[in-house]
């Protein structure tokens, strides 16, 4: 059981072993989907999984093409980065997205006992909440995540049901108390069982969200994830690509922020934090620029930079 309060902050690298593609990788299966081509070149059942749903939902093609192009030759490194300046493209560029990565959210694939070659980490996160269904509510865990996909949630609805032999209703009251938050939106409050509709590609578009500017002092998830942040003592990043934006969107600090009831009524400090992560792939000098972004103590250790998401918990004491 996780006994001390803890923040998982979770990017697209959290999910890529378990088949969602990570920022670059989505938006070229976007732009690849939305091309519309006669001579076979692209693959068909993608494209009538993609493109023509989208042209159902009243989408014109000549947008659909025009999206394709300029995503396609756009040095944005994801769908969301280009849409945020392009209000024009907005609402088909999320549907595309919904449509990209609905079916991917299949719970067989997410449970299927990982390859020897298999790098998850979801089943090692659930071994850590405890055996037993007490044990999983009173853990002290909050996951904040800036990815789309339900893939956790999917997981462990899963994992709890099938262990404990419990109904839907049972699990997800179990589950009620392991807040995990969805930044930027997520696909939807349909049931994950990866099927593909009209109707779900347009609720899924409606509840993801591009943010271009700061976050408003009123927004409810944010204002949840600020109060998780500001009483955790121990914050990881797990396969987070450490965009400065997002970063501050954090607000992670050893103090109340400013204009908060905290500071207005001198209440005491929040606790101390750490702030640590995976860092798979990045250069020491990325690193070292990275942490000059915080104003809390740091671990991001050069020696675990070639470490993903299932090694850093296999060597790092996060789950305890």
């Amino acid at each position: 059981m996780i006994a001390k309060s803890t923040v998982l902050i979770l990017g697209a690298g959290a999910s890529y072993p378990y088949r969602f593609p990570l920022g670059s990788e989505l938006k070229s299966r976007v732009w690849r989907a939305l091309r519309a081509v006669s001579d076979g070149a692209y693959n068909c059942a993608e494209r009538a999984a993609i493109y023509e749903p989208l042209l159902a939902l009243g989408f014109k093609s000549d947008l659909i093409a025009e999206l394709s192009l300029r995503l396609e030759r756009s040095p944005r490194p994801s769908v969301d980065a280009f849409l945020e300046n392009q209000p024009k493209f907005l609402e088909l560029g999320k549907a595309a997205i919904a449509a990209t990565l609905l079916p991917l959210e299949d719970p067989i694939a997410l449970l299927s006992e990982p390859k020897p070659d298999e790098r998850k980490w979801y089943q090692k996160l659930y071994n850590s909440l405890g055996r037993s269904l007490d044990e999983i509510r009173n853990n002290k865990l909050i996951i904040l995540t800036f990815s789309y996909d339900r893939s956790l949630e999917t997981y462990l609805l899963e994992a709890v049901r099938n262990d404990f032999g419990i109904s839907t209703d049972e699990t997800l009251n179990v589950l009620g108390h392991l807040p995990i938050l969805h930044l930027y939106g997520s696909l939807g409050t349909d049931d994950f069982d990866g099927l593909i509709t009209e109707g779900r590609i347009e609720r899924a578009a409606n509840s993801i969200r591009v943010i271009s500017d700061d976050i408003p002092r009123d927004d409810s998830t944010f204002q949840q994830a600020w109060r998780h942040i500001q009483q955790a003592t121990k914050i990881c990043f797990l396969g987070f690509g450490y965009d400065e934006r997002n970063i501050n969107r954090l607000r992670i600090s050893n103090d109340w922020p400013s204009n908060s009831y905290g500071r207005l009524f001198n209440h005491d400090p929040p606790p101390s934090k750490t702030v640590s992560g995976t860092t798979y792939g990045m250069t020491p000098k990325q690193i070292n620029d990275m942490v000059r972004r915080f104003e809390v103590k740091t671990t991001f250790p050069t020696s675990l930079r070639e470490y993903d998401v299932c090694d850093y918990l296999d060597h790092v004491d996060v789950l305890g």
